[in-house]
């Protein structure tokens, strides 16, 4: 069987490293309350941060990270990404300082409601029409090894779907032994190979045939661990 050769799906982990920021300064602003304000002071600023804000610098931080991603998949050169990612920091700059004004220089709590959680909102949808992005792209090009042989149309429904992802899993938690984790790492290497063939597709990346290569040797070999 001849394997058709190999970009990225605007995957980032940015908001994480938002979520390890958030996390770190909330211990640091927790502890200043507790010792200079006691336990009411403690719990407002639990309230304020833990509560209503857990996920603000992690949009902020996904701003950038979005921007550099698409730049990337577009092809851009390497002065173009760096431009793409000043605007997105710079974009979310301005969320912040939108986030910090507001409790400095208007009513926070109506621009926490009129503002805030729309954008919230918007942060959510946006997240959810990036994995469905990520479904198709997967199944497009898990659909293409199908066509080679490598998978059969039940298979890449299995890995490229979040239902098909969930009812594999089950399955697998049935097997002797329970075999979940083994068929989570079956679904992990797919989705690698799937995106290894997107960067290779495109050319822009010398490295992403061999990473494709190597991956596929992995997803083939992954099957077979199940069912040790």
């Amino acid at each position: 069987m001849a394997a058709p050769w190999a970009e990225p799906h605007g995957r980032t982990e940015a908001p994480l490293v938002g979520a390890g920021f958030t996390f770190t300064e909330n211990i640091l602003y927790f502890a200043t309350s507790l010792i200079e304000g006691g336990l009411s002071e403690t719990a407002f600023t639990f309230v304020l941060r833990g509560i209503l804000s857990p996920f603000a610098h992690v949009m902020f931080t996904a701003v950038t990270g979005h921007a550099i991603g698409r730049a990337a998949r577009a092809g851009a050169t390497v002065r173009a990404a760096a431009g793409a990612g000043l605007v997105g920091m710079l974009c979310a700059a301005a969320l912040h300082a939108l986030w910090n004004g507001s409790a400095l220089f208007a009513d926070f709590f109506h621009l926490y409601i009129t503002l805030q959680v729309p954008l919230f909102i918007a942060f959510v949808l946006g997240f959810i029409a990036l994995r469905r992005e990520e479904a198709r792209l997967t199944r497009q090009r898990l659909g293409e090894y199908a066509q080679a042989g490598w998978f059969t149309p039940a298979e890449v429904d299995l890995l490229a779907t979040g239902s098909g992802r969930r009812r594999a899993t089950a399955w697998a938690r049935t097997l002797p032994g329970d075999r979940s984790r083994q068929m989570k790492t079956f679904i992990a290497e797919a989705t690698s190979l799937a995106a290894a063939r997107q960067r290779a597709s495109t050319g822009r990346d010398p490295g992403a045939v061999a990473d494709e290569r190597a991956r596929l040797g992995r997803t083939v070999a992954a099957p077979a661990a199940l069912f040790a």
